[in-house]
């Protein structure tokens, strides 16, 4: 058994406008995607997405908005100042026919606005191809010329007979002067082609990985690391398509019959009984031990798929996977020798540590072990 390593820990100033998490049916929603990302890189709350995607909704590979948050998150998020709670059902009320009027019409000009930039950009396009076409036609006949000239030289030797009899004839030339195959003109556009060397900011990014402490201080904005650009436009000097005009919006924070001035903050939401969590002893240790996981740096996610509580990751998890299964027990629980074993096998099994952990309430602090097979990895 070994105690739980901390990391460096998440950001803990308040943003200057708290977030919105909607409420519905007692789970907290995250229907921005900026606020989405916000909460993950700054403070660590990862949540899980649950919604289709508008482009490809026949799969359940692949989810996007809302972000359902964890009743741990929510609550933590509520206690640090960081989020306020909307309910969903009552800040919603009927639009009237002028406000349905004048949404419509600000959507048909968003894709009449669309429409138009689409045949803008392909017009644009079509010319920058055009103009490379000829270019590329212009090289090519300027090399059969030259060819050509060599081979009539060739041809009118002095003594009559040429170099190199039978490859260059007449019936060559007609070859020559024949529309080009696609390897031909592949083969072209290659001559053409100019190889640029990788910039040294890319270099340089790519030379070593980061050291934890570094990429800790990246994610807290404090570090200071070269500006990469995030998109790489493969079209070389065609310009980038016109942006897709948002038909369904995934916040109501637009609409005229959406109010969201009763935001509740953490006493109001307890006191409305919009947030009642934590209401049980089982769920106020969850949500304690949770909060000192938080604190200690770890991105936390649900156990639930691995048997557990919650699950550690060093870092994001899309970078990492989780290192430990996280179990919640109370302080006077007894654990024989078969519990240690399940423990061990379950957390080997899957390739983490089990982490068993209480809360003392007398020192109020954290008590955590892991439990792995000795000599494992």
């Amino acid at each position: 058994m070994e105690p739980l390593p901390a990391l460096p820990p998440p950001v803990h100033e308040p943003p200057s406008v708290p977030y919105l998490v909607y409420v519905s049916n007692g789970r907290g929603y995250v229907w921005d995607a900026d606020t989405a990302l916000d909460l993950r890189v700054r403070y660590h709350i990862i949540g899980a997405l649950v919604g289709s995607l508008p482009r490809n909704p026949a799969q359940n590979t692949f989810f996007g908005l809302p972000l359902l948050l964890l009743d741990e998150e929510v609550t933590l998020l509520l206690q640090k100042g960081l989020v306020r709670l909307v309910d969903t059902a009552k800040a919603h009320r009927l639009p009237t026919e002028e406000e349905l009027t004048v949404v419509a019409a600000s959507r048909a000009k968003e894709l009449q606005d669309y429409n138009v930039a689409r045949k803008e950009h392909a017009q644009t396009v079509s010319a920058i191809m055009r103009e490379k076409r000829q270019k590329t036609e212009n090289a090519r006949t300027s090399s059969t010329a030259v060819v050509l000239e060599d081979a009539t030289a060739t041809e009118e030797k002095p003594n009559g007979s040429p170099v190199l009899p039978g490859l260059i004839t007449t019936d060559r030339r007609q070859v020559l002067e024949e529309p080009p195959t696609p390897m031909t003109e592949l083969a072209s556009m290659m001559q053409h082609l100019v190889l640029q060397s990788p910039s040294t900011e890319a270099t340089a990014l790519f030379a070593q990985p980061q050291p934890f402490a570094a990429a800790s201080e990246e994610r807290s904005g404090t570090a200071s690391h070269p500006s990469i650009p995030l998109h790489h436009n493969s079209l070389g000097d065609k310009p980038p398509p016109p942006l897709l005009p948002v038909s369904t919006p995934t916040s109501s924070s637009g609409f005229p019959w959406f109010d969201i001035s009763r935001a509740q903050d953490f006493g109001t939401a307890q006191a409305s009984g919009l947030w009642k969590f934590p209401s049980s002893d089982k769920a106020r240790l969850k949500f304690k031990v949770f909060s000192a996981l938080w604190a200690k740096g770890y991105y936390i996610t649900s156990g639930s798929k691995f048997g557990g509580d919650f699950l550690l990751y060093p870092g994001d998890i899309m970078r990492y996977h989780a290192h430990f299964i996280v179990s919640v027990i109370e302080k006077t629980k007894s654990l024989t020798a078969l519990d240690a074993i399940v423990m061990g096998r379950l957390g080997t099994a899957v390739k983490k540590s089990h982490a068993v952990c209480s809360w003392d309430d007398e020192k109020d602090e954290l008590l955590c072990f892991c439990v792995r097979w000795t000599g494992w990895n």
